[in-house]
């Protein structure tokens, strides 16, 4: 739950809609059996872009 929380566009809600998030969150888990083990993975890509000023 904390990581799932803490990616930057739900850190950065007012901590009432991230509360509200966060309980969102755990009731899908509670609702979706492949989810309600210890520990539930989700897969999560980061992207690095670069770019090189040509003058």
């Amino acid at each position: 739950m904390d990581r799932t929380l803490s990616t930057s566009f739900l850190a950065a809600l007012p901590d009432a809609e991230r509360a509200a998030v966060g309980q969102r969150v755990r009731d899908l888990i509670a609702g979706t059996p492949a989810l309600s083990g210890p520990v539930a993975t989700f897969p999560y890509r980061t992207a690095m872009h670069r770019a090189l000023r040509l003058s």
